[in-house]
């Protein structure tokens, strides 16, 4: 499996935790919209689409199952973020650590 495109569209309320909304596209063939970037206590991470259920917990509707996994869709994420400039639409230079250009 092979991560072929990811979308980033940020969100532009500086006092939301979520900072982008994504998409990615697997092999060309299959796309997963509504995962969030989220900045944490521990910095940025990654979480997939979701409902939340009658007893108000939250279940996730896709997920990857191996941490492997997981660490791969959230390393392909962040770099993008990082590495994307908003109001050219085009990529600059890479930002550091949790640093985002929005």
């Amino acid at each position: 499996m092979k991560i072929t495109n990811v979308g980033i569209y940020p969100v532009k309320s500086k006092e939301s935790k979520v900072k982008a909304m994504c998409q990615v596209t697997i092999d060309e063939e299959f796309v997963i919209k509504g995962i969030k970037l989220i900045k944490g206590e521990k910095g940025l991470f990654v979480a997939f689409p979701n409902v939340k259920k009658a007893d108000g917990e939250y279940d996730d509707i896709c997920f990857p199952i191996t941490a492997e996994t997981r660490e791969y869709f959230q390393d392909c994420i962040i770099q993008e973020a990082k590495k994307y400039n908003f109001k050219t639409k085009k990529t600059s230079k890479k930002q550091d650590d949790d640093e985002l250009p929005f």
